[in-house]
Protein backbone atom coordinates (compact mmCIF):
# COMPACT_ATOMS: atom_id res chain seq x y z
CA UNK A 1 0.00 0.00 0.00
CA UNK A 2 1.21 3.65 -1.15
CA UNK A 3 2.07 5.73 2.23
CA UNK A 4 -0.34 8.55 0.34
CA UNK A 5 -3.12 5.69 0.23
CA UNK A 6 -2.43 5.19 3.91
CA UNK A 7 -2.29 8.77 4.67
CA UNK A 8 -5.90 9.12 3.04
CA UNK A 9 -7.78 5.89 4.80
CA UNK A 10 -6.11 7.13 8.28
CA UNK A 11 -7.87 10.85 7.24
CA UNK A 12 -11.26 9.22 6.90
CA UNK A 13 -10.40 7.47 10.25
CA UNK A 14 -9.89 10.51 12.13
CA UNK A 15 -13.04 12.18 10.30
CA UNK A 16 -15.37 9.11 10.86
CA UNK A 17 -13.77 8.78 14.77
CA UNK A 18 -15.06 12.40 15.36
CA UNK A 19 -18.36 12.19 13.47
CA UNK A 20 -19.81 8.88 14.59
CA UNK A 21 -20.78 10.06 18.23
CA UNK A 22 -21.95 13.08 16.60
CA UNK A 23 -24.83 10.89 14.45
CA UNK A 24 -25.00 8.37 17.21
CA UNK A 25 -25.84 11.27 19.27
CA UNK A 26 -28.39 12.74 16.69
CA UNK A 27 -29.98 9.66 16.08
CA UNK A 28 -30.26 8.96 19.67
CA UNK A 29 -31.88 12.01 20.00
CA UNK A 30 -34.17 11.37 17.24
CA UNK A 31 -35.26 7.87 18.70
CA UNK A 32 -36.57 9.82 22.12
CA UNK A 33 -38.32 12.19 19.99
CA UNK A 34 -40.03 9.57 18.48
CA UNK A 35 -40.64 7.64 21.63
CA UNK A 36 -41.88 10.66 22.98
CA UNK A 37 -44.16 11.54 20.01
CA UNK A 38 -45.78 7.57 19.69
CA UNK A 39 -46.27 8.38 23.43
CA UNK A 40 -48.83 11.66 22.75
CA UNK A 41 -50.76 9.77 20.05
CA UNK A 42 -51.47 7.05 22.08
CA UNK A 43 -52.72 9.13 24.73
CA UNK A 44 -54.87 10.85 22.62
CA UNK A 45 -56.25 8.33 20.31
CA UNK A 46 -56.63 6.76 23.99
CA UNK A 47 -58.48 9.51 25.10
CA UNK A 48 -61.11 9.65 21.95
CA UNK A 49 -61.76 6.02 22.37
CA UNK A 50 -62.36 6.50 25.63
CA UNK A 51 -65.15 9.43 24.56
CA UNK A 52 -66.17 7.56 22.04
CA UNK A 53 -67.33 4.80 24.14
CA UNK A 54 -68.93 6.82 26.80
CA UNK A 55 -70.77 8.18 23.90
CA UNK A 56 -71.98 4.98 22.50
CA UNK A 57 -73.03 3.97 25.93
CA UNK A 58 -75.45 6.92 26.32
CA UNK A 59 -76.63 6.23 23.03
CA UNK A 60 -77.34 2.15 23.60
CA UNK A 61 -78.74 3.36 26.67
CA UNK A 62 -81.19 5.52 24.53
CA UNK A 63 -82.24 3.26 22.52
CA UNK A 64 -82.84 0.31 25.15
CA UNK A 65 -85.27 3.03 26.52
CA UNK A 66 -87.01 3.36 23.34
CA UNK A 67 -87.18 -0.64 22.84
CA UNK A 68 -88.41 -0.76 26.17
CA UNK A 69 -90.83 1.72 26.01
CA UNK A 70 -92.12 -0.04 22.50
CA UNK A 71 -92.14 -3.11 24.03
CA UNK A 72 -94.23 -2.15 27.34
CA UNK A 73 -96.79 -0.39 24.52
CA UNK A 74 -97.01 -3.50 22.73
CA UNK A 75 -97.72 -5.57 26.35
CA UNK A 76 -100.73 -3.17 26.76
CA UNK A 77 -102.09 -3.22 23.23
CA UNK A 78 -101.99 -7.23 23.88
CA UNK A 79 -102.96 -7.29 26.62
CA UNK A 80 -106.41 -5.67 25.86
CA UNK A 81 -108.09 -7.58 23.30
Amino acid sequence: MHARTKDRINGFGIVLRFITPVMVGLVMTMIVWLHDDIKAVKLAVTNHLVHDVSDMKERLARVETAVDGFNSNLKRLYNRR
